[in-house]
């Protein structure tokens, strides 16, 4: 169904979807082994697909699936919206099967009356969820009140905070300029002049160069790593808890190997 997208479960962001979502897209098949090199390794992308196959397993089996935590409009007309959507994409297989005027007309027909029935929908929503949280107002349920809006609009989206500008008086809220000023920031940051002569850098003691640190690192040592992770702790910017990693460690670790 429309709008039934991966979510996160509050305080440890999980990559699951919703109860009610649909079972995710089948991954795509493994690169053919004509487009791989001379010793058939398979290419990055497909690593990550298998990477990605592997985390979401083990999410799965770990943490479950995630329950939204906020009501939705689209949840309260679940069959409702599921059998317009399915008579739109009948008629859009049958146009596209057999292009002619009449199974044109008939599905931009069904097109207009499934957005025109979806906009009904979500204002009489909106209606009733507006009276109901009046109603709390009016009556001083201030607990109610509250409750009522929390669960309508948590949880909070995040965006991107706006930036200053160089000369400090323009917000750059795009993001192609928020990239750029970082871009700008760390540019001048990292590419400030020295104040170090060269004689003075010529007198240092050089050590050898250990070739070591340019190795991968191996199997033994991934797993040692991903031990010594806390378990508890808020997951970082890819949104998988430690628990993940240190349930399955041995086979999350082999396909993080294999990636670098």
């Amino acid at each position: 169904m429309a709008g039934n997208y991966y979510s996160y479960s509050s305080g440890h962001g999980v990559l699951t979807p919703p109860s009610s979502a649909p079972p995710p897209p089948p991954l795509p098949p493994l690169m053919s082994p004509l487009l791989a090199n001379s010793d058939h390794k398979l290419t990055v992308e497909t690593r990550r697909y298998q990477l990605r196959n592997v985390i979401q397993s083990t999410v799965l089996e770990v943490c479950g699936r995630a329950r939204r935590q906020h009501q939705d409009w689209l949840h309260d007309n679940n069959a409702d919206i599921s059998n317009l959507h399915s008579e739109k994409y009948r008629l859009h297989k049958a146009y596209m099967d057999l292009r002619t005027e009449a199974t044109k007309t008939a599905f931009f027909r069904c097109h207009c009356l499934v957005q025109q029935r979806l906009r009904e929908m979500q204002d009489a929503w909106m209606i009733r969820k507006a009276e109901e949280i009046q109603g709390y107002a009016d009556r001083y349920e201030i607990r109610n009140f509250f409750k009522a809006i929390k669960a309508i609009y948590d949880p909070c989206i995040n965006g991107t905070a706006p930036l200053l500008s160089s000369k400090g008086t323009t917000f750059l809220t795009e993001e192609s300029q928020i990239l750029k000023r970082w871009a700008e920031h760390f540019r001048s940051v990292l590419n400030c002049s020295s104040a170090t002569s060269d004689a003075a850098i010529d007198r240092l003691p050089q050590v050898d160069t250990n070739n070591d640190l340019n190795l991968p690192p191996s199997l033994p040592e991934n797993i040692r790593a991903v031990q010594q992770i806390s378990s508890g702790n808020a997951p970082g910017s890819d949104a998988i808890p430690p628990e993940v990693y240190n349930h399955d460690v041995p086979c999350l670790m082999a396909e993080l190997t294999t990636l670098f």
